[in-house]
């Protein structure tokens, strides 16, 4: 049991750190791309976004039902509640960056790509496919309204996210030098009682 425990924490400190790194990489890629209206990166982007939200999705599941860590220290209730805080912010904008870029490139007209290989196809100007074609499958005609407020969604929690991102990154580093507690270990995969 021991052992399965650990290896689960090992895991999700792995989960952690790639979806914090991936996310570092993502976020100026994303930012070159609507500074400079060069979209040539997009389906790296796009397909990186798609990969990291089933990734995101799991990391989530797996703090909901296992709760988060218990804190190393006792902390006042502004920090508790900051650190919730925080942490809910980055669970409901990790999940609201790659949905809302999924949603919009789907509503923008645009097939669901992941490394070349499609997993939607694109959506025709009618709303039904014509007949033989994937099985006479439904599909919502293109909506540019809906595509232009979701790639807005997506901007607005690309620096909620940075913001986000900005606040955990400082609250481990109080933890570190000023409470010189384990916060920061742990979250680096030491064993901290």
């Amino acid at each position: 049991m021991h052992d399965t425990r650990e290896k689960l924490s090992t895991a999700t400190v792995a989960l952690h750190w790639l979806i914090a790194l991936t996310i570092f990489a993502q976020w100026p890629l994303g930012l070159y791309m609507a500074t400079t209206r060069k979209y040539s990166l997009w389906p790296v982007h796009q397909s990186i976004g798609y990969v990291l939200f089933v990734v995101i999705l799991l990391r989530v599941l797996w703090r909901l039902k296992n709760g988060w860590p218990t804190p190393v220290s006792v902390y006042s209730r502004a920090e508790q509640i900051l650190a919730k805080t925080v942490h809910w912010t980055l669970i409901v904008a990790l999940l609201m960056m790659p949905l809302s870029g999924i949603v919009s490139t789907y509503a923008g007209g645009y097939d669901i790509t992941v490394f070349g290989w499609q997993i939607i196809p694109d959506v025709p100007n009618h709303a039904i496919v014509p007949p033989g074609a994937i099985h006479k499958l439904k599909v919502i005609p293109r909506n540019e309204a809906l595509h232009d407020f979701l790639q807005k969604v997506h901007i607005v929690f690309a620096w909620i996210l940075a913001g986000a991102f900005a606040l955990h990154g400082c609250g481990a580093l109080k933890h570190h030098l000023i409470d010189r507690d384990g916060t920061l270990r742990r979250m680096l995969g030491a064993r901290v009682n």
